[in-house]
């Protein structure tokens, strides 16, 4: 196994503000990777939500576009090899202008562990129940502050209106992290001596997912 540098890996969030773009799915390969052929494609590397196509496997997922044609989008890391279209579909997807890049420190991927429920009587004290309600996990980042930063502004806002953001993690030549997420805090760091720095937590909506 080689080992890749994190050099240059890419962090970004849709912005609260951006309206998704609706397009309509006409065809959907049953393949690896599947192949959407759409009314309006896009560009390589947008954030797509694909509904309606009768295909279990790539519906009411986000997936991140590749090998774009004028009229076709590859979802990456996709296999509808056993699905078979039940259209018309539809395709949500934000352009690359609806996604802001995070000026990050660090990020820290804190997966959840299956919760159970107690179901204890007098003659089995320790009896648990897997809960029904399972959490994806949370993320953990840092930054420093500049309020000129449009990034750091988003962050702001994110945090406070609570709102569900598609959250993309490029790595350098491995593909893609991707899940929704929603921002719960931002909390400041005040050194006496060093940069003014904050840290924060987001809620992942689902488990996270490397497609490549």
């Amino acid at each position: 196994m080689t080992a890749k540098s994190t050099k240059d890996l890419q962090i970004c969030i849709s912005r609260g503000d951006a309206t998704k773009v609706n397009v309509a799915a006409t065809a959907v390969t049953a393949a690896k990777p599947a192949v959407v052929t759409a009314t309006q494609s896009g560009v390589d590397g947008e954030m797509v939500y694909v509904t309606g196509t009768g295909m279990p496997s790539i519906d009411n997922k986000w997936w991140v576009s590749a090998s774009v044609s004028a009229s076709e989008l590859t979802l990456l890391g996709s296999d509808a090899s056993d699905d078979t279209f039940d259209g018309p579909g539809s395709v949500d997807r934000y352009a690359e202008a609806d996604m802001e890049c995070l000026c990050w420190s660090s990020l820290t991927l804190n997966v959840d562990e299956p919760t159970t429920i107690s179901v204890a009587t007098f003659c089995d004290p320790s009896a648990t129940i897997a809960s029904a309600v399972q959490a994806a996990g949370t993320i953990s980042f840092a930054g420093f502050v500049n309020i000129l930063d449009s990034d750091y502004q988003e962050l702001l806002i994110a945090a406070d209106d609570g709102l569900e953001r598609i959250l993309r993690i490029e790595l350098p030549s491995n593909g893609y992290l991707v899940a929704p997420v929603t921002f719960a805090q931002i909390t400041w760091d005040l050194p006496i001596d060093g940069a003014v720095g904050y840290t924060g937590t987001a809620v992942l909506g689902t488990k996270m997912v490397h497609q490549f």
